[in-house]
């Protein structure tokens, strides 16, 4: 299975947005979500830095998104 990659906030964002979920809001604790359905899926801020393997594990896993689904978007 191919590994995951660091990618940057705006690009997760896009493959976030083309698995179904909504534009991001911010939320009253500091850190923005996304909402698809009646999910919601809270991302990290954007510190200008990539967005790590481990990370991106987490938040697929959150979102109950597979690493397939993930790698083909």
């Amino acid at each position: 299975m191919p590994r995951l990659i660091p990618v940057s906030h705006s690009e997760l964002i896009r493959k976030l947005k083309n698995l179904g979920f909504d534009d991001p809001e911010q939320g009253s604790r500091g850190h923005p979500f996304m909402k698809r359905g009646d999910f919601t899926l809270h991302i990290p801020n954007d510190h200008g830095r990539p967005i790590d393997a481990n990370l991106i594990t987490m938040i697929l896993r959150q979102g109950n998104i597979s690493r397939e689904e993930w790698l083909s978007v």
